[in-house]
């Protein structure tokens, strides 16, 4: 079984780097700004629903909500 975390990273012009980093447990998860999120982000580079987290016990999905400014993995924009 694989441990998953989601690291936030801070934008430039903020406070470049780490912003958070969460635990992630089997299931699903919906990362975004609104309060009807599983995992609720405060940064204004977030959509109110931003991405869906889907974890089992040797993968990690992260599928894109048609969020206004895109989701990166590892560094890459998917």
């Amino acid at each position: 079984m694989t441990d998953y975390r989601l690291i936030t990273l801070s934008p430039p012009e903020e406070r470049e780097g780490i912003a958070d980093r969460y635990d992630l447990s089997h299931g699903e998860v919906i990362v975004g700004r609104s309060v009807k999120t599983d995992l609720q982000l405060q940064n204004a580079t977030i959509s109110g629903r931003h991405a869906r987290l889907v974890v089992s016990a040797d993968d990690c999905w992260v599928i894109d909500l048609d969020s206004s400014n895109g989701t990166a993995v590892n560094g890459e924009r998917i």
